[in-house]
Formats: C-alpha cells, structure tokens, sequence
C-alpha cells in the first residue's frame, strides 16, 4: 500500500513528461475533491473571472452614462420650458409697448388729422367757389361778344 501512495505523490510533486511546468497539475480547490486541474484551466478559468468582472464595471459605466443622459435631457427639457416662458413674458412686454406706443402716436396725430381734415375740406369749398366764379366769368364775357360770338381762343 505505500508504493500506491508514493506514486499518487509522484504525480502531484512534478508535471509528467512533455509537460510544462506552468501546465502542472493542481487541486481544484472550489469542488473540495482531490480532483487535479491543469494550471492552465485555471488561468483560463482566473481570465474568465477578470473579464467577468470587467464585464460588469463596463456595465456599471454604461449605466452611468446613461444616467447622465437621461438627467441631461431633463435639464435641457426644463431650460426649454424656461426658456418658452421668458420668449412669452418678453412678447407680452413688447405687445403692451406696442400698443402704448401706437396709443401716443394716435392722440398726438388726431389733432394732426384733425387740421387735415379741415384744410381738405376748405380746399374742397374753395374749388367748388372757382368752378362757380368761372362759370359766371363764362356768362358775363359771352354776354359781352356781339352777334352771338362764342368765346374762345384766337
């Protein structure tokens, strides 16, 4: 029976021949057996667990920078909306401006108008006056001319 386990510590204390020595076996300690793992399946399974946890820190950022689109997004929405309410408070402003404006400029050219109302109309009397002063002046110089002669050019 010892020559069984002197060969059993062979095996474990140096690799076989042809082997590497990184490839040497190893107990899996994660099964609690004395079942022997290569040194190379455990690099492997040691690299599965580093990706793994790079896996889940690029998942984390990717959250974040999701995150921070999202409150990105809130805070444009609401400068939007503030924004909106400064362009309407400011158009109601020019709005009440405007109409205060036009209000000045409309009683300072009523009495404008009013003046020039009055000067279209005198113009108006006056023209009416000439068409009647002329048309007498007609009258008079044909009942002047002898013998029924028409006034006109010569």
């Amino acid at each position: 029976m010892e020559s069984f386990y002197e060969d059993q510590a062979s095996t474990v204390e140096s690799p076989p021949e042809g082997i590497p020595e990184e490839s040497a076996l190893t107990e899996d300690m994660d099964h609690n057996s004395t079942k022997l793992i290569p040194s190379s399946e455990i690099e492997i399974q040691e690299q599965s667990v580093s990706i793994t946890g790079i896996s889940r820190k690029m998942e984390t950022l990717i959250e974040r920078v999701n995150s921070n689109r999202s409150s990105d997004m809130i805070m444009i929405e609401s400068f939007q909306e503030q924004m909106i309410e400064k362009v309407v408070e400011m158009c109601q402003l020019m709005k009440s401006h405007m109409c205060a404006t036009y209000e000045a400029n409309s009683m300072e050219m009523q009495p404008k108008l009013q003046e020039l109302s009055e000067v279209l109309e005198n113009c108006t009397k006056l023209g009416n006056e000439l068409l009647e002063v002329n048309q007498e002046l007609v009258g008079l110089r044909e009942a002047c001319l002898p013998n029924g002669e028409t006034a006109g050019p010569k």
